[in-house]
């Protein structure tokens, strides 16, 4: 059974959640990476950006919460 707590920080992240969080963040960077050449308004794709690295990262840093007990 996976559980979601603050406690779970110092724990070992599962196999499965660690490779969620990576593949998160890679996704997220490659969005990044697309959104810079589409043709855009350039503050449409700074907003994009932000929102692309504010979610990437903090659904990253989310998945360290995770573990099994």
């Amino acid at each position: 059974m996976t559980t979601f707590k603050k406690n779970n920080w110092n724990k070992g992240t599962p196999k499965r959640w660690r490779n969620f969080g990576d593949a998160l963040l890679v996704l997220g960077s490659g969005l990044s990476s697309i959104v810079v050449v589409i043709p855009i308004p350039p503050d449409m794709k700074v907003w994009i950006i932000a929102i692309t690295t504010i979610l990437t990262t903090a659904g990253k840093f989310l998945t360290k919460l995770f573990n099994d007990d």
